[in-house]
């Protein structure tokens, strides 16, 4: 008995060879697993000194972390200062979203909520500047005060040169005197 085999042409051997290596390829690229970016979250109230300062402007978040050094504009993080009755909040942020804030209100040492005297709010690469007014204004919550560490939260309305108005909502601070 006679067995007859017919040996693959090469044309044939590169073909399947081809073949198999898209197969792993694209076993290859399904598997992958793509890192989950989870969304940007405004982080919790905390009276701890962890130099923080969150809120949402339109719905857009925006936090400020680190110590800002001296109060300043041009310093990027948070600080604040007292000064006889008054608080003075100063954040600002030079990562994706850039801004610049300062808070100033009423401050007996004491806590409880105050009216927010006319406070610049600027945001983005130009810095568009709104502020706040007679007629668009919020307040600061005072939680906590030790001598070294302010906490609490804020909500104002501020409106632009050109009348556009931003809504500063859910705003939180946590910030040691450094």
């Amino acid at each position: 008995m006679k067995i007859i085999t017919s040996k693959p042409s090469d044309s044939h051997l590169l073909c399947s060879i081809f073949y198999a290596c898209c197969l792993l390829f694209i076993s290859f690229m399904v598997s992958c697993n793509k890192p989950v970016v989870a969304p940007l979250q405004l982080p919790p109230e905390t009276h701890t000194g962890a130099d923080i300062l969150a809120f949402k402007a339109n719905g857009k978040i925006y936090i400020s972390k680190g110590a800002g050094g001296k109060l300043s504009q041009f310093n990027a993080g948070v600080s604040y200062g007292v000064y006889d009755s008054n608080a003075i909040i100063i954040a600002s942020s030079r990562d994706a979203s850039p801004f610049y804030m300062d808070i100033s209100s009423k401050f007996s040492h004491s806590l409880g909520t105050f009216k927010i005297e006319p406070t610049p709010f600027s945001q983005g690469a130009t810095f568009d500047t709104f502020k706040t007014n007679n007629i668009y204004s919020g307040s600061i919550t005072y939680t906590y005060y030790d001598g070294n560490i302010l906490a609490g939260t804020f909500a104002f309305d501020a409106v632009s040169a050109n009348d556009s108005v931003v809504h500063i909502t859910e705003g939180r601070f946590d910030i040691q005197n450094h």
